[in-house]
């Protein structure tokens, strides 16, 4: 068997039971759907037995895909150790540096300081990755992470830029209503699972009975939409003070508070291009202490 598998037969059946199905697995890879479904084919061809069940559609795993699995894991491990530890020890101030950020720091943070990244170190090649999921630095889905955490993962290193001070906000007839009766007033928030965990539990402890009318993973368009009425949010204040007619509700309302990090993983901290960036960004983003501690 070891001489009929490589490295791309393991990480398509990895891919497959990461993702749940073949299409999403050949979008993953970068490979498209018929390719995926010959190679499969092939390898089942080879190994004289199924790696999945196919039901109504459905690729449902075989003891032989945990298996192979479970090799392509240990594999993926050791490349992934090996790309980060050799791209720690690039000596070269040029390359590819991707960072990931959250859309709200990205939009309203981040263009001037990566302009100027930008100028100072014109071999570095930048990435910005905006998403409000915490993209994996394990797996190389970025180098640099710029995120509100409690607690940063023990694989990564980085230094605490400063707190992140939140608040509830409304418009006009929306902040009378929370006025008269918060648990009926509309509220905005995160999709179920998902956002920094402190808003979900200020929302359940203080408003158990409070009447969400609309779910967003995104803080820049949770302020857009309580702006136009829609409904309460917990906001940063550096978001809300991006939109004007947004009234703070302060009274029995305790901020917020959360902590925003600047991390990369640990091979890679050597890097003198990750760590430029590092440097650079940091002093950027301490500078706008003051707007994002509201």
């Amino acid at each position: 068997m070891q001489e009929q598998l490589d490295l791309i037969d393991l990480r398509l059946v990895l891919a497959i039971l990461r993702e749940g199905g073949l299409s999403q697995a050949a979008r993953a890879l970068g490979i498209n759907h018929s390719t995926a479904f010959r190679r499969l084919g092939a390898l089942e061809k080879r190994l004289g037995e199924e790696i999945f069940d196919r039901r109504g559609g459905a690729y449902e795993p075989t003891a032989l895909a945990s298996l192979l699995a479970e090799s392509a894991e240990r594999m993926e491990r050791e490349m992934l150790g090996l790309e980060r530890r050799l791209a720690g020890q690039d000596t070269r101030l040029e390359g590819t540096v991707r960072i990931t950020a959250p859309d709200d720091i990205a939009e309203i943070l981040l263009p001037r300081p990566l302009a100027g990244l930008r100028a100072r170190f014109p071999g570095i090649r930048l990435e910005l990755a905006i998403d409000n999921r915490l993209l994996n630095l394990t797996h190389r889905e970025a180098d640099i992470a710029i995120r509100p955490t409690a607690q940063p993962e023990e694989t990564l290193v980085g230094r605490r830029i400063c707190s992140i001070t939140s608040g509830l906000y409304a418009a006009g007839e929306r902040a009378e209503e929370w006025r008269a009766d918060p648990e009926a007033a509309p509220w905005i928030a995160w999709e179920e699972g998902r956002g920094p965990p402190h808003f979900a539990r200020a929302l359940e402890t203080r408003w158990p009975k409070a009447r969400v009318v609309f779910r967003c993973p995104s803080l820049l368009h949770q302020a857009s939409l309580a702006a136009q009425g829609v409904g309460l949010a917990f906001l940063p204040r550096f978001v809300a003070s991006q939109k004007p007619g947004l009234v703070a509700l302060e009274e029995g309302v305790e901020p917020l508070e959360a902590q925003l990090w600047l991390l990369t993983h640990n091979d890679l901290r050597a890097s003198p291009r990750i760590r430029a960036c590092l440097d650079f960004l940091y002093e950027a983003l301490k500078a706008e202490r003051r707007l994002l501690e509201g």
